[in-house]
Protein backbone atom coordinates (compact mmCIF):
# COMPACT_ATOMS: atom_id res chain seq x y z
CA UNK A 1 0.00 0.00 0.00
CA UNK A 2 1.02 3.43 -0.78
CA UNK A 3 2.23 5.80 1.78
CA UNK A 4 0.50 8.25 0.82
CA UNK A 5 -2.97 6.88 1.86
CA UNK A 6 -1.44 6.71 5.14
CA UNK A 7 -1.73 9.07 7.97
CA UNK A 8 0.95 7.73 9.86
CA UNK A 9 4.28 6.70 9.87
CA UNK A 10 7.07 4.19 11.31
CA UNK A 11 8.37 6.14 14.41
CA UNK A 12 5.59 8.04 15.22
CA UNK A 13 5.37 8.36 18.51
CA UNK A 14 1.78 9.31 20.62
CA UNK A 15 0.74 9.33 24.20
CA UNK A 16 -2.59 7.00 25.03
CA UNK A 17 -5.52 8.77 27.76
CA UNK A 18 -3.39 7.48 30.58
CA UNK A 19 -0.37 9.11 29.62
CA UNK A 20 1.46 6.10 28.83
CA UNK A 21 3.84 6.56 25.39
CA UNK A 22 4.36 4.56 23.26
CA UNK A 23 5.50 4.66 18.90
CA UNK A 24 4.68 3.25 15.78
CA UNK A 25 6.64 -0.40 15.08
CA UNK A 26 4.55 -1.77 11.87
CA UNK A 27 2.14 -0.19 9.56
CA UNK A 28 0.31 -3.42 7.33
CA UNK A 29 -2.88 -0.78 6.66
CA UNK A 30 -4.81 1.47 8.70
CA UNK A 31 -6.65 -0.71 10.72
CA UNK A 32 -3.52 -2.84 11.37
CA UNK A 33 -0.69 -0.80 12.81
CA UNK A 34 1.45 -2.01 15.38
CA UNK A 35 2.20 -0.12 18.80
CA UNK A 36 5.01 -0.38 20.83
CA UNK A 37 5.01 0.94 24.35
CA UNK A 38 7.54 1.89 26.00
CA UNK A 39 7.48 -0.45 29.15
CA UNK A 40 8.02 -3.15 26.56
CA UNK A 41 4.17 -4.37 25.89
CA UNK A 42 3.32 -4.17 21.81
CA UNK A 43 -0.39 -4.02 20.65
CA UNK A 44 -2.06 -4.26 16.94
CA UNK A 45 -4.61 -1.34 16.84
CA UNK A 46 -6.30 0.59 14.50
CA UNK A 47 -5.37 4.32 13.63
CA UNK A 48 -8.29 5.66 14.70
CA UNK A 49 -7.82 4.32 18.30
CA UNK A 50 -4.46 5.23 18.34
CA UNK A 51 -5.08 9.27 17.55
CA UNK A 52 -7.82 8.70 20.06
CA UNK A 53 -4.89 7.32 22.83
CA UNK A 54 -7.85 4.17 23.71
CA UNK A 55 -5.05 1.96 22.90
CA UNK A 56 -4.08 0.34 26.73
CA UNK A 57 -0.36 -0.52 27.04
CA UNK A 58 -1.53 -3.37 30.05
CA UNK A 59 -0.25 -6.64 29.03
CA UNK A 60 -3.03 -9.71 28.67
CA UNK A 61 -4.03 -10.66 32.58
CA UNK A 62 -3.24 -14.23 33.58
CA UNK A 63 -5.79 -15.57 35.71
CA UNK A 64 -6.55 -15.41 39.18
CA UNK A 65 -5.49 -18.92 41.13
CA UNK A 66 -6.22 -19.75 44.71
CA UNK A 67 -3.19 -20.46 46.58
CA UNK A 68 -1.62 -16.87 44.80
CA UNK A 69 0.53 -14.90 47.13
CA UNK A 70 0.37 -10.60 46.65
CA UNK A 71 2.68 -8.33 49.27
CA UNK A 72 0.50 -5.53 50.14
CA UNK A 73 1.82 -1.92 51.07
CA UNK A 74 1.09 -1.59 55.10
CA UNK A 75 -0.14 -5.54 56.49
CA UNK A 76 2.03 -8.16 55.06
CA UNK A 77 1.41 -10.56 52.34
CA UNK A 78 -2.48 -12.13 51.83
CA UNK A 79 -3.14 -15.35 50.07
CA UNK A 80 -6.33 -15.95 47.57
CA UNK A 81 -8.51 -18.50 49.08
CA UNK A 82 -11.31 -17.74 46.52
CA UNK A 83 -12.18 -16.42 42.83
CA UNK A 84 -14.95 -14.96 42.37
CA UNK A 85 -14.39 -13.08 39.21
CA UNK A 86 -12.09 -12.45 36.68
CA UNK A 87 -11.30 -9.44 38.65
CA UNK A 88 -13.02 -10.18 42.25
CA UNK A 89 -11.57 -12.44 45.15
CA UNK A 90 -11.36 -13.56 48.79
CA UNK A 91 -7.73 -12.97 50.46
CA UNK A 92 -6.64 -13.87 53.82
CA UNK A 93 -3.96 -11.77 55.61
CA UNK A 94 -1.52 -13.85 57.73
CA UNK A 95 -3.51 -12.68 61.18
CA UNK A 96 -6.30 -14.55 59.88
CA UNK A 97 -8.56 -12.00 58.65
CA UNK A 98 -10.86 -12.05 55.41
CA UNK A 99 -11.13 -9.73 52.52
CA UNK A 100 -13.24 -9.19 49.67
CA UNK A 101 -10.36 -7.50 47.22
CA UNK A 102 -10.00 -6.84 43.33
CA UNK A 103 -7.35 -7.71 40.95
CA UNK A 104 -5.80 -4.04 40.30
CA UNK A 105 -5.82 -3.88 44.34
CA UNK A 106 -3.85 -6.77 44.37
CA UNK A 107 -1.38 -5.34 42.07
CA UNK A 108 -1.34 -2.06 43.79
CA UNK A 109 -0.59 -3.96 46.94
CA UNK A 110 -3.53 -1.57 48.23
CA UNK A 111 -5.72 -4.16 49.82
CA UNK A 112 -6.81 -2.53 52.93
CA UNK A 113 -7.28 -4.62 56.14
CA UNK A 114 -9.96 -4.65 57.91
CA UNK A 115 -9.22 -3.46 61.58
CA UNK A 116 -6.33 -1.56 59.48
CA UNK A 117 -3.94 -3.82 61.15
CA UNK A 118 -5.15 -3.48 64.92
CA UNK A 119 -5.77 -6.82 66.12
CA UNK A 120 -6.74 -8.27 69.95
CA UNK A 121 -3.35 -8.57 71.00
CA UNK A 122 -1.61 -5.28 69.24
CA UNK A 123 0.68 -3.78 71.93
CA UNK A 124 2.06 -0.33 72.00
CA UNK A 125 3.47 2.86 73.93
CA UNK A 126 1.73 6.05 73.96
CA UNK A 127 3.62 9.47 73.26
CA UNK A 128 3.45 10.37 77.22
CA UNK A 129 4.76 6.31 77.69
CA UNK A 130 2.09 4.41 78.70
CA UNK A 131 1.57 0.98 77.45
CA UNK A 132 -1.19 -0.69 75.99
CA UNK A 133 -3.06 -3.60 74.67
CA UNK A 134 -6.34 -3.94 72.22
CA UNK A 135 -8.41 -6.61 73.88
CA UNK A 136 -11.38 -5.84 72.17
CA UNK A 137 -12.06 -4.90 68.10
CA UNK A 138 -15.56 -3.43 67.66
CA UNK A 139 -14.84 -0.84 64.57
CA UNK A 140 -12.15 1.35 63.32
CA UNK A 141 -13.40 4.38 65.59
CA UNK A 142 -14.19 1.78 68.58
CA UNK A 143 -11.16 -0.35 69.91
CA UNK A 144 -11.10 -1.45 73.50
CA UNK A 145 -7.59 -1.11 75.18
CA UNK A 146 -6.21 -2.18 78.45
CA UNK A 147 -3.50 0.10 79.88
CA UNK A 148 -0.66 -1.02 82.62
CA UNK A 149 -3.10 -0.07 85.35
CA UNK A 150 -5.74 -2.52 84.52
CA UNK A 151 -8.01 0.15 83.21
CA UNK A 152 -9.88 0.38 79.78
CA UNK A 153 -10.87 2.49 77.71
CA UNK A 154 -12.15 2.87 73.57
CA UNK A 155 -9.73 5.02 71.19
CA UNK A 156 -9.86 5.00 67.87
CA UNK A 157 -7.17 2.79 65.48
CA UNK A 158 -5.92 6.18 64.35
CA UNK A 159 -5.09 7.55 67.77
CA UNK A 160 -4.14 3.90 68.88
CA UNK A 161 -1.08 4.22 66.14
CA UNK A 162 -0.12 7.36 66.41
CA UNK A 163 0.13 7.04 70.26
CA UNK A 164 -1.87 10.11 70.80
CA UNK A 165 -3.86 9.57 73.69
CA UNK A 166 -4.23 10.03 77.41
CA UNK A 167 -5.00 6.43 79.04
CA UNK A 168 -7.73 7.86 82.10
CA UNK A 169 -5.58 6.91 85.02
CA UNK A 170 -1.81 7.99 83.63
CA UNK A 171 -1.54 11.44 86.15
CA UNK A 172 -0.72 13.48 82.72
CA UNK A 173 -1.16 16.85 83.90
CA UNK A 174 1.46 18.66 85.73
CA UNK A 175 2.16 14.97 86.69
CA UNK A 176 -0.13 14.95 88.90
CA UNK A 177 -3.91 15.49 87.58
CA UNK A 178 -6.01 12.78 85.85
CA UNK A 179 -8.73 12.10 84.30
CA UNK A 180 -9.90 8.82 85.89
CA UNK A 181 -11.94 6.36 84.67
CA UNK A 182 -16.15 6.69 85.83
CA UNK A 183 -19.05 9.33 85.01
CA UNK A 184 -17.85 10.90 82.41
CA UNK A 185 -15.12 11.23 79.44
CA UNK A 186 -12.88 13.73 77.57
CA UNK A 187 -14.60 15.49 74.88
CA UNK A 188 -11.60 13.92 72.60
CA UNK A 189 -13.34 10.24 73.44
CA UNK A 190 -15.83 8.84 71.10
CA UNK A 191 -18.24 7.48 73.53
CA UNK A 192 -19.54 8.33 76.88
CA UNK A 193 -21.14 11.16 78.63
CA UNK A 194 -18.98 14.12 78.44
CA UNK A 195 -19.04 17.51 80.64
CA UNK A 196 -19.04 21.14 80.22
CA UNK A 197 -15.65 22.09 78.43
CA UNK A 198 -15.73 25.13 81.02
CA UNK A 199 -15.90 22.68 84.15
CA UNK A 200 -12.39 20.82 82.60
CA UNK A 201 -10.78 23.96 82.20
CA UNK A 202 -11.26 25.22 85.90
CA UNK A 203 -9.66 22.07 86.73
CA UNK A 204 -6.64 21.77 84.80
CA UNK A 205 -6.03 25.60 85.49
CA UNK A 206 -6.36 24.49 89.42
CA UNK A 207 -3.88 21.67 88.81
CA UNK A 208 -1.63 23.48 86.74
CA UNK A 209 -0.87 26.81 88.78
CA UNK A 210 -0.33 24.88 91.17
CA UNK A 211 1.99 21.69 90.85
CA UNK A 212 3.27 22.84 87.06
CA UNK A 213 7.36 24.81 87.31
CA UNK A 214 6.58 26.53 84.53
CA UNK A 215 3.48 28.39 86.20
CA UNK A 216 5.19 28.76 89.60
CA UNK A 217 8.29 30.24 88.12
CA UNK A 218 5.83 33.15 87.08
CA UNK A 219 5.36 36.30 87.93
CA UNK A 220 2.41 35.92 89.56
CA UNK A 221 3.17 32.02 90.16
CA UNK A 222 5.12 32.55 93.61
CA UNK A 223 1.69 32.95 95.24
CA UNK A 224 1.13 29.03 94.64
CA UNK A 225 3.93 27.92 95.83
CA UNK A 226 2.45 26.78 99.16
CA UNK A 227 -1.20 25.54 97.77
CA UNK A 228 -2.30 22.16 97.03
CA UNK A 229 -5.07 20.70 95.94
CA UNK A 230 -6.78 17.72 97.91
CA UNK A 231 -6.04 14.10 96.50
CA UNK A 232 -9.48 13.66 95.92
CA UNK A 233 -9.18 16.25 93.46
CA UNK A 234 -6.36 14.81 91.36
CA UNK A 235 -8.88 12.67 89.76
CA UNK A 236 -11.34 14.93 87.00
CA UNK A 237 -13.98 12.81 87.83
CA UNK A 238 -14.14 13.88 91.82
CA UNK A 239 -14.11 17.42 90.87
CA UNK A 240 -16.62 17.00 87.75
CA UNK A 241 -19.00 15.32 90.11
CA UNK A 242 -18.50 18.08 92.94
CA UNK A 243 -19.37 21.06 89.97
CA UNK A 244 -22.57 19.10 88.45
CA UNK A 245 -24.86 21.19 90.52
CA UNK A 246 -22.81 24.52 89.69
CA UNK A 247 -22.53 24.09 85.94
CA UNK A 248 -24.40 27.22 85.39
CA UNK A 249 -22.01 29.50 87.94
CA UNK A 250 -18.99 27.13 85.34
CA UNK A 251 -20.59 29.05 81.86
CA UNK A 252 -20.81 32.41 83.07
CA UNK A 253 -17.22 32.65 83.82
CA UNK A 254 -17.18 32.45 87.68
CA UNK A 255 -14.04 31.47 89.77
CA UNK A 256 -13.20 28.76 92.07
CA UNK A 257 -12.03 30.36 95.16
CA UNK A 258 -10.56 28.62 97.79
CA UNK A 259 -10.24 31.80 100.20
CA UNK A 260 -13.66 32.71 101.51
CA UNK A 261 -14.70 29.03 102.96
CA UNK A 262 -10.87 27.79 103.47
CA UNK A 263 -7.16 28.51 104.49
CA UNK A 264 -5.92 29.99 101.54
CA UNK A 265 -3.94 27.27 100.68
CA UNK A 266 -5.91 24.16 99.83
CA UNK A 267 -7.96 23.07 96.82
CA UNK A 268 -11.48 20.52 98.03
CA UNK A 269 -15.03 20.05 97.87
CA UNK A 270 -15.27 20.99 101.59
CA UNK A 271 -13.81 24.64 101.28
CA UNK A 272 -13.92 25.88 97.84
CA UNK A 273 -16.83 27.66 96.36
CA UNK A 274 -17.90 29.40 92.72
CA UNK A 275 -17.68 32.73 93.10
CA UNK A 276 -18.13 35.64 90.45
CA UNK A 277 -15.31 37.19 89.58
CA UNK A 278 -15.16 40.52 90.73
CA UNK A 279 -15.70 38.68 94.37
CA UNK A 280 -12.97 36.31 94.06
CA UNK A 281 -10.70 39.30 93.40
CA UNK A 282 -11.31 41.55 95.91
CA UNK A 283 -10.97 38.91 98.70
CA UNK A 284 -8.47 37.64 97.39
CA UNK A 285 -4.96 38.45 99.18
CA UNK A 286 -2.20 40.85 96.95
CA UNK A 287 1.13 39.84 96.35
CA UNK A 288 3.65 41.32 98.22
CA UNK A 289 7.19 40.60 99.21
CA UNK A 290 7.37 38.40 102.28
CA UNK A 291 10.55 39.05 103.16
CA UNK A 292 9.34 42.81 103.48
CA UNK A 293 7.67 42.48 106.87
CA UNK A 294 4.97 45.00 105.61
CA UNK A 295 1.32 44.06 106.26
CA UNK A 296 -1.10 43.46 103.79
CA UNK A 297 -1.98 46.45 101.29
CA UNK A 298 0.94 48.55 102.26
CA UNK A 299 4.39 49.46 99.99
CA UNK A 300 7.73 51.38 101.75
CA UNK A 301 8.28 54.44 99.96
CA UNK A 302 11.72 55.52 99.43
CA UNK A 303 13.58 58.48 99.30
CA UNK A 304 14.58 59.35 95.85
CA UNK A 305 16.42 62.51 97.06
CA UNK A 306 17.59 63.46 100.21
CA UNK A 307 14.51 66.13 100.91
CA UNK A 308 12.02 63.25 100.29
CA UNK A 309 10.75 61.48 102.92
CA UNK A 310 10.14 58.38 103.90
CA UNK A 311 6.84 56.89 104.47
CA UNK A 312 4.20 54.11 103.51
CA UNK A 313 1.28 53.90 100.83
CA UNK A 314 -1.91 51.75 101.07
CA UNK A 315 -3.43 50.53 98.07
CA UNK A 316 -6.16 48.39 97.17
CA UNK A 317 -8.51 46.81 94.52
CA UNK A 318 -11.44 48.88 93.71
CA UNK A 319 -14.03 47.32 90.51
CA UNK A 320 -10.87 45.69 89.57
CA UNK A 321 -8.36 48.38 89.27
CA UNK A 322 -5.83 49.11 92.19
CA UNK A 323 -6.27 52.09 93.30
CA UNK A 324 -3.95 54.11 95.85
CA UNK A 325 -5.39 55.08 99.38
CA UNK A 326 -2.84 57.65 100.20
CA UNK A 327 0.54 58.18 102.15
CA UNK A 328 0.82 57.57 105.75
CA UNK A 329 3.79 57.95 108.67
CA UNK A 330 3.93 54.35 109.85
CA UNK A 331 2.76 50.90 108.03
CA UNK A 332 -0.12 50.06 111.15
CA UNK A 333 -2.04 53.38 110.15
CA UNK A 334 -1.47 52.00 105.85
CA UNK A 335 -2.96 49.14 106.91
CA UNK A 336 -5.91 50.26 109.06
CA UNK A 337 -7.01 52.50 105.90
CA UNK A 338 -6.72 49.42 103.27
CA UNK A 339 -8.17 46.83 105.37
CA UNK A 340 -10.70 50.04 106.23
CA UNK A 341 -11.42 50.11 102.55
CA UNK A 342 -11.29 46.76 101.45
CA UNK A 343 -13.79 45.62 103.49
CA UNK A 344 -16.12 48.12 102.40
CA UNK A 345 -15.76 46.93 99.06
CA UNK A 346 -15.82 43.25 99.65
CA UNK A 347 -19.40 44.64 101.18
CA UNK A 348 -20.65 46.25 98.57
CA UNK A 349 -19.77 43.16 95.88
CA UNK A 350 -21.75 40.99 98.01
CA UNK A 351 -24.88 43.02 98.36
CA UNK A 352 -24.11 43.49 94.16
CA UNK A 353 -23.98 39.63 94.30
CA UNK A 354 -26.31 38.50 96.80
CA UNK A 355 -28.76 36.67 94.32
CA UNK A 356 -26.22 34.05 92.80
CA UNK A 357 -24.28 33.79 96.03
CA UNK A 358 -24.95 30.79 98.04
CA UNK A 359 -26.09 31.74 101.45
CA UNK A 360 -23.15 30.43 103.23
CA UNK A 361 -20.71 32.44 100.88
CA UNK A 362 -22.98 35.82 101.23
CA UNK A 363 -22.24 35.01 105.06
CA UNK A 364 -19.21 34.41 104.74
CA UNK A 365 -18.73 37.68 103.01
CA UNK A 366 -20.47 39.66 105.73
CA UNK A 367 -18.13 38.13 108.16
CA UNK A 368 -15.15 38.39 106.25
CA UNK A 369 -11.77 39.78 107.95
CA UNK A 370 -9.35 41.56 106.13
CA UNK A 371 -5.55 39.59 106.94
CA UNK A 372 -2.58 41.76 108.49
CA UNK A 373 -0.26 39.38 107.42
Amino acid sequence: MRKSLLSCELGESFTSKKGTNGSISEIKDNSNITILFENGVSKVATLSKIRQGKVSCREKTTPLVVGDKYTTNQYGEVMIVDVRSAISVDVVFLDGSLVTTTRNYLERGTVAHPTSGIIVGYSFTTSSGWNGVVTKFLSCRDVEVLWQDKSTSYHTVNNIKTGGIKPLMQPSLAGVGYYGVGKYVPHSYLSGRKIKKEVYATWSRMIRRCYSPYELNRKYGRQYREVFVCAEWHNFQNFALWAEDKLDKFTKGFDIDKDLLGTSVLYAPYNCAMLPQEVNTVISDPVKDKGSGLPYGVNLIKAKTTKSKVGYVGRCHIDDVRKYLGYFDTPDEAYEEYALIKKKEILRKAEKHKETLEHNEYQALLDFVVKKF
